[in-house]
């Protein structure tokens, strides 16, 4: 919004300048384009999941079709083709070994999930009784509010499995439609590339694409890089369940290459479920899963995240679990998975637009203003103190 200029501003009969607003409707058409564009994506989330996810798999193994170009002299479509073909071979052994193991352990998951959740309030409240001062700070009524929200959830899960199993169809309709969007994208790139380019204004053609193979580039490392640690993770996870002989191990391995999707919380919440379950079955073997859990997160962040992932993102992870909460509050767990790719893009932006016309600050002056505040905060730990 802009005031009118000095000279023009209408004037009130008291003399002084009133303000006008000379952009109203523009500022509201913006406002509205945006509440119409966040509607718009909550009501295709699931289909913008999908091409998105298909996109980062064509990015990641775009190496590999170029690889059968330069190596086997393929044609690229050939290589697309048989890119696909090995992936699907390999999903499709790997589904042969394990599913079979997976529905029998989500169906005895299922069924006992009631007995656990019951099992496990009672140890909660005997363990509240032997310390009466937390048992009366919490008082009864939050005690029975949260079990009543537990029991709510766990009768709510299984017509939610229920539900799961009848979109089966729908899901393995999107996942046709994500396979031919990655052929395609395989296939014959070029033409994408084209599009997005002729849309921009020539004299700035070099400059988008160049921030788009930067962008490109840090998302294909990144989803290679995803694809290996959900399997070390999920791997680990499994492995190190069943030599502690927890039931459904394949099952909570499972969980936590998946949990690897959602940055940063996603692990943490992952390995609740097996040390949950144990602790409400046999609570001898919980601390077991609970310190298997914690040994693997830090192997996860000290050795794989800088092995695998190296600096394919590069993102603090503030920044990170900021995006988490932000996106994952207005688009759900699409907006939650989507956060790296949406920081990936941003980054980019910021860097090329806003720190490409400037000079960088550099890190002795973020260092200066920590230590300033530490020193403002403890004035009598740097001499500075009155007196």
């Amino acid at each position: 919004m802009r005031p009118a200029p000095e000279e023009n501003r209408p004037r009130e009969a008291s003399g002084q300048p009133r303000l006008v607003i000379v952009n109203l409707l523009p500022t509201a058409l913006i406002v509205l384009a945006l509440l119409l564009a966040l509607n718009f994506f909550g009501l295709v989330a699931t289909p913008l999941l999908v091409i998105t996810l298909a996109v980062l798999l064509a990015a990641a193994l775009n190496p590999l079709v170029l690889w059968g170009q330069t190596t086997l002299r393929l044609p690229r479509p050939v290589a697309a083709i048989l890119t696909v073909a090995l992936l699907l071979g390999s999903l499709a052994l790997l589904g042969r070994l394990l599913v079979p193991v997976l529905i029998a352990q989500v169906s005895s998951f299922a069924a006992g999930l009631p007995a656990d959740a019951f099992l496990l309030g009672q140890r909660v409240d005997a363990w509240l009784n032997e310390r009466p001062t937390l048992n009366a700070l919490l008082g009864e009524s939050v005690l029975d509010d949260v079990s009543s929200r537990a029991t709510a959830l766990v009768t709510g899960l299984i017509p939610q499995v229920v539900n799961l199993a009848l979109s089966t169809a729908g899901t393995l309709a999107l996942g046709v439609f994500g396979l031919v969007i990655l052929t395609f994208t395989l296939a014959q790139p070029a033409p994408l590339v084209q599009g997005l380019l002729s849309a921009v204004p020539e004299a700035r053609r070099e400059w988008v694409g160049a921030v788009a193979a930067r962008v490109m580039g840090s998302l294909s490392r990144w989803g290679r890089g995803m694809l290996l640690l959900m399997l070390a993770v999920g791997g680990a996870n499994a492995l190190g369940l069943w030599a502690l002989g927890v039931d459904n191990w394949l099952l909570y391995g499972v969980i936590a290459a998946f949990g690897e999707i959602v940055p940063t919380v996603g692990p943490i919440f992952a390995a609740l479920p097996p040390i949950l379950a144990t602790l409400a079955d046999e609570p001898g073997k919980a601390l077991g899963v609970a310190l298997l859990a914690l040994v693997i997160q830090q192997v996860e962040n000290y050795v794989l995240v800088p092995f695998v992932l190296g600096g394919s993102a590069n993102l603090h992870p503030v920044s990170v679990t900021a995006g988490v909460l932000l996106f994952g509050s207005v688009f759900g767990l699409v907006g939650a998975f989507l956060t790296v790719p949406f920081l990936i893009l941003i980054k980019a932006l910021y860097e090329e637009v806003l720190l490409a016309r400037r000079r960088p600050a550099s890190e002795a002056d973020a260092q200066a203003i920590v230590e300033g505040a530490s020193a403002e905060a403890h004035p009598e730990r740097h001499g500075t103190g009155g007196g």
